[in-house]
């Protein structure tokens, strides 16, 4: 009929309306925040909207096997060196695979740090890396190190909003180092510290020096009066006493320790002398739950 209006379709059989580009930058970049890194940069190519997306991301997953080699890799992750939007970090090294940049991405590591100023979740893997700055990280809240060093790194540790500290094959994490790790974190209320040679032997012609970590503390750290909950300490080797000497510290100055759980091994009399000395132990927290695998 004359004058009335045409009705527009919208949809149909065969077409789809797109309702993921109908939403805020803000919440489609919270949903590539889910993707592997890699894959959020390349909807970068769906449209001109989505070219700059990625960089509004608030998460950076990186594995460095996702890559060609090496060098593609560090290329890649240079992108995101000036990111002041990036609040959790998670990068996977895997030994081979940068050999020849280790000293570029300890560089890389810092300056991204450095930067960031909302950064709250680290998670590394980085294949016997050095870098220094995350020990001073300010916004820090949770902390995952694996195959790290330590002894160089640490001089000065200050992380006054981690919660969360999982340390996992650390070389050379002496008493010293140890101490300032944890009396570096005045709110900590969760701590991991797992070892094992046999990681280690894995890694092809590689050797390093395994020192035991004994306690040396000068004073009670902060945490352990305040705000620890949960300790847990595990090791898949024989021989090492390291555990006792922790343990017994833990347990006598942590006041409202809730958790301590030790996944460590001993042979079937040596873990019954263990237990024996354990239970006599002097605990600070009556509510203590002790639990041993």
């Amino acid at each position: 009929m004359v004058g009335q209006k045409k009705k527009t379709k919208t949809c149909g059989k065969g077409s789809q309306e797109d309702m993921i580009s109908k939403l805020p930058d803000a919440l489609i970049a919270e949903i590539l925040y889910h993707l592997p890194t890699k894959d959020a940069v390349i909807t970068s190519v769906l449209s001109t909207r989505w070219r700059s997306l990625w960089q509004c991301v608030p998460g950076l997953d990186l594995e460095s096997h996702a890559f060609s080699n090496s060098d593609a890799f560090v290329s890649f992750a240079e992108m995101f060196r000036e990111s002041l939007v990036i609040r959790k970090l998670r990068l996977r090294i895997h030994y081979g695979d940068s050999d020849g940049n280790m000293p570029s991405l300890s560089s890389w590591i810092d300056s991204l740090t450095a930067s960031m100023r909302k950064i709250q979740h680290l998670d590394y893997d980085a294949c016997y890396c050095k870098s220094a700055s995350i020990f001073t990280c300010k916004t820090l809240v949770y902390l995952r190190l694996r195959k790290w060093f330590t002894s160089v790194n640490a001089k000065f540790v200050s992380l006054p909003c981690l919660k969360v500290m999982h340390l996992e094959f650390i070389l050379h994490l002496n008493g010293a180092v140890l101490e300032k790790l944890i009396s570096g974190s005045p709110v900590l209320k969760d701590l991991l510290n797992y070892f094992s040679i046999a990681e280690l032997i894995k890694e092809r012609s590689m050797y390093y020096e395994i020192i035991e970590p004994k306690v040396m503390f000068s004073t009670v750290p902060g945490c352990l009066v305040s705000s620890l909950r949960f300790v847990e300490l595990r090791r898949s080797i024989s021989g090492y006493e390291v555990e006792m000497e922790l343990v017994r510290y833990f347990l006598k100055h942590s006041r409202i320790l809730e958790k301590l759980r030790l996944d460590i091994y001993y042979t079937k009399m040596a873990k019954c002398a263990f237990l024996t000395e354990l239970v006599a132990m002097p605990r600070s927290s009556s509510a203590c739950q002790v639990i041993v695998l």
